[in-house]
């Protein structure tokens, strides 16, 4: 591991991943911060997302440390998608995220609404709403929930897109 990678080894030891532990890395989607990719860890059936963002060193750094405390408080939640830590890919780097198989809210619905019965679709609400509960319980707010940032995992809710997250200070 190189130097760089000390302020998130302080944090957490298993917060890094070496980016040569991934392999079938592919683009699944781009948003205004950045690109959305899906990799799979080598030597195993286990996929992951990658997230790079388009700032620079010191917002990325803050925003890792955002994400890690936001996380640290969230994580026991299983409607809520998991940011496991980070990885390099040359000079940019990545956020590891935990993989959601059947994409965003969104598309999911394009595809199945249909064939889904009204028990499907009001479990679906009702996951969605448990998990906004749970943040909300935090005194976390999530500002920017919509149907791109919820996903689909195993026809279950997970929220996503942590950079979004704020903790509500109360007076």
């Amino acid at each position: 591991m190189s130097n760089n990678n000390v302020k998130y080894q302080s944090c957490d030891p298993h917060l890094y991943y070496n980016y040569s532990d991934f392999s079938n890395i592919k683009e699944i989607g781009e948003g205004k911060f950045g690109k959305v990719y899906r990799a799979e860890r080598r030597n195993s059936e286990q996929y992951f997302v990658l997230k790079s963002l388009n700032f620079d060193k010191d917002i990325f750094e803050e925003i890792v440390r955002e994400e890690i405390n936001l996380q640290r408080a969230v994580d026991v939640h299983d409607k809520i998608i998991r940011f496991l830590g980070i990885t390099n890919s040359n000079s940019e780097k990545l956020l590891v995220m935990e993989y959601a198989d059947n994409g965003s809210l969104q598309d999911y619905l394009k595809q199945t609404f249909n064939k889904l019965t009204w028990n499907n679709k009001y479990e679906l609400a009702f996951q969605l709403a448990y998990a906004v509960s749970f943040l909300h319980n935090k005194k976390i707010v999530h500002r920017d929930l919509n149907s791109s940032n919820v996903l689909v995992h195993q026809n279950n809710i997970k929220l996503a897109n942590f950079g979004l997250l704020k903790r509500i200070k109360m007076k």
